[in-house]
């Protein structure tokens, strides 16, 4: 049998360049789109369109639903604006977020349970810590940064919880002149009496920070939400997959790069541990358990309770870091702070490592601490240096 080649169909060579280059862009503008849909990494299953945001202003409707039989704190078929919920992420060959069994209610969770050994087994902090579930939230929105987005019609945003429910939160107190009403709350999401939500996303100061939500706040809108529009919105709580214990655990325990190298056979490379800098640290804290590590770990004095809210914590937790910065150089400097004139080749040779290398950078001299096994040597040919001979 002669194997059929492509284009083999009798037609002039004009009309079979138009074949060929029909639909070619469609068919890259879709699998671009596919490629886009897999680095959202979001837990939604099905064909259901991400809203991403980018960097600059946005504004957005979010529109109630009723909710499904999985949402963990609404009765099915009563309204509500957002799905909450728990998952570990990078799990599987696929590097799939799985929702939480434990967090969420479910039933138990084997990644819960494996992480409850390590720690048990007092292992290192960078084999469980990575296992800690994250708290996520989805909500249907209209999207109005342009007119392409709006006609989008609704969207999902798959949102950290501080990034999103934490600023609405903090803005939906309502107030009195400038002061908050006991109990009072603005009901935003209202389809007929509601307000839009706009918010600016600033870029990362380094390339080891994260995008920065802020400048939340209402807008009035003169118009009600469609009937088209709540018709078309998602049942949150049921597009989020729920895996049985069985599942996850065979998809946690299949794959070594589902789970990016936490527990390793021996030759397997491990996952690099986290850097020990506290201000890195800080900026990739995504939840109050994140920020509870670094006051425990730089034995700094800020209180967390259970009800303390994401965004101010950081706030002090970044205070009290800059504080004790600030204080390590102020020791630093103490430490070198010798009058030129004065300097003698006494106080040289009693000077620690880090003091003489300290006052080769103040003195600019061309001088290799490198070059040198010992204190000893290293103050000698400063002193060579300093003509203090």
């Amino acid at each position: 049998m002669k194997k059929r080649r492509s284009g083999s169909k009798k037609m002039s060579a004009s009309d079979r360049r138009k074949e060929l280059a029909a639909g070619l862009k469609k068919q890259v503008d879709s699998d671009r789109k596919k490629v886009d849909q897999s680095k959202t990494q979001s837990i939604v299953e099905g064909n259901i369109p991400i809203w991403k945001p980018g960097i600059g202003d946005h504004t957005i409707d979010i529109l109630p639903y009723f909710a499904g039989g999985n949402h963990p704190d609404v009765q099915e078929g009563r309204s509500t604006y957002r799905f909450e919920y728990y998952f570990h992420r990078d799990v599987g060959v696929g590097n799939q977020r799985v929702l939480c069994l434990q967090a969420m209610g479910i039933d138990r969770c084997p990644i819960c349970e494996h992480r409850a050994e390590l720690i048990e087994e007092k292992a290192d902090e960078s084999k469980w810590k990575p296992l800690r579930p994250k708290q996520w939230c989805l909500f249907n929105v209209i999207v109005y940064d342009s007119k392409a987005e709006e006609k989008k019609g609704v969207q999902v945003w798959d949102s950290p919880y501080f990034w999103s429910m934490e600023n609405i939160m903090d803005i939906a107190k309502e107030r009195k002149r400038g002061r908050e009403k006991s109990g009072g709350s603005i009901d935003f999401a209202n389809p007929d009496t509601g307000k839009s939500i706009s918010f600016t996303i600033k870029p990362p100061k380094s390339q080891n920070d994260y995008h920065k939500y802020s400048g939340f706040k209402f807008e009035e809108r003169d118009y009600k939400i469609s009937d088209r529009l709540l018709d078309s919105c998602y049942v949150l709580d049921e597009i989020v997959p729920v895996y049985s214990p069985k599942e996850i655990e065979e998809m946690y325990y299949g794959s070594k790069s589902g789970r990016r190298g936490i527990q390793t056979d021996e030759g397997e490379e491990e996952e690099e541990e986290e850097g020990d800098d506290p201000f890195e640290l800080l900026e990739q804290a995504e939840d109050i358990d994140d920020l509870k590590e670094i006051v425990k770990n730089f034995d700094l004095d800020v209180k967390i309770k259970r009800s303390s809210k994401f965004k101010r914590t950081k706030r002090l937790v970044k205070e009290e870091l800059e504080e004790m910065h600030d204080k390590e150089e102020d020791e630093d400097e103490e430490e070198v702070n010798i009058d030129d004139d004065a300097l003698t080749s006494e106080d040289i040779e009693d000077m620690s490592w880090k003091e003489l290398v300290k006052t080769i950078k103040k003195h600019d001299l061309e001088i290799d601490p490198d070059d040198y096994s010992d204190e000893a040597d290293l103050a000698e040919v400063i002193i060579e240096e300093l003509e203090l001979i």
